[in-house]
Order: C-alpha cells, then structure tokens, then sequence
C-alpha cells in the first residue's frame, strides 16, 4: 500500500504532437505482510516494511490539436529486498525481492 514514485520524463517531440520519452523513478511501497498462522509452536506474525525502488521506462505521446493525448509506455520496477522475521511463535523468515513490469496506455488532457 501507499505506493508512490518520483520521476522524470524528458521527451524528445519528432513532430509537433507525437514524441518519445524515457522515464527515470525513485519508487517506495509499504509491504503489508497479511499472514497470521496460529498453530502452537509453528504460530507466526509479521510487521509492515516500507521498501524503495527504482523505476526504468520508455514511451511514446501522442498529441492531438484539442489537447487530448494519448501515451503508450513500457515501464519496470525493481526494489529493494524485503526481508520480515515473525514477531510471534518461531520466528520464521520470509524474504522476497519484488519487481514490476508493466505496460500501460493514458489517455488524458492538456491545458
């Protein structure tokens, strides 16, 4: 949850409306860990991470004369390791390292 990325996008515009771009991010999610296993000695509990990432991309904008605009992008994510001990029972490890990949089209409009 509370996923929220930084970035920037210079462009560079072959026509008047139609360009592309390259993406750059610094990213940072909380990991909400949602397992709660209560078995005698094999119980477990985890806390919440906050981890970051970086955001690579590269898209196409395309702009029409109304100012409606459309955008194709490719777009990855990697962020750091996330690593959880349980609060509770054994204290079991978990350890992941997500990443994200993604493509995705915006329509929009520009004032």
């Amino acid at each position: 949850s509370d996923h929220y990325a930084i970035y920037l996008e210079p462009s560079y515009y072959l026509t008047e409306g139609t360009g592309f771009y390259l993406k750059a991010a610094y990213a940072e999610v909380m990991v909400e860990s949602l397992e709660s296993i209560a078995i005698g000695n094999n119980s477990s509990a985890y806390g919440n991470e906050t981890i970051n990432g970086t955001q690579i991309g590269i898209g196409m904008r395309a702009t029409h004369s109304t100012g409606l605009f459309t955008k194709l992008e490719y777009s990855q994510t990697n962020y750091d390791t996330v690593s959880m001990t349980s609060t509770t029972g054994n204290k079991n490890k978990i350890t992941a390292e997500p990443e994200s990949k993604q493509f995705t089209i915006r329509f929009g409009y520009q004032f």
